[in-house]
């Protein structure tokens, strides 16, 4: 397995590779900036396999009661989606969207996409759910 170390510079390298700006913040995670979404990229691992780790705050500081309702609006999405998830954090009281992408097979067309597709469900969700549940953009 890849250590993070190397996972980082592997992700480093392909974001520039793939001509996107971006920041790195004080955990060593990469911000990846879009109008409506920061798209954050870094490294993980599932079991032995090393990961980098694709996800955008979709809607944060959410604060109804109804998350039941909630629960159910963000299975119903997940059952259409082929590629990622929409996570509910209920300490920190946020929706994510996530995906993970195997650290040494990561490639530029395939961070471009998994960047690219974190950014669009960010924009086709957070609305919604402000809307229904409360809360706020990650991004105003």
């Amino acid at each position: 397995m890849q250590t993070i170390e190397a996972t980082r510079r592997k992700i480093e390298s392909t974001l520039n590779k793939a001509g996107l700006k971006f920041k790195m913040d004080g955990q060593g995670d990469f911000w990846v900036p879009f109008e409506d979404a920061i798209v954050f990229v870094g490294p993980a691992s599932v079991g032995e396999v090393a990961t980098a780790r694709v996800w955008s705050m979709v809607a944060i500081e959410i604060d109804s009661l109804d998350t039941d309702g909630l629960l159910r609006f963000l299975n119903e999405q997940n059952c259409k989606m082929v590629f990622g998830k929409l996570c509910w954090y209920p300490d920190q009281r946020t929706v994510t969207f996530e995906t993970p992408i195997v650290a040494e097979a990561l490639d530029k067309p395939e961070l471009q996409f998994a960047v690219l597709v974190a950014a669009k469900m960010t924009d086709t969700f957070n609305d919604t759910i402000v809307a229904r549940w409360g809360g706020r953009k990650f991004v105003a």
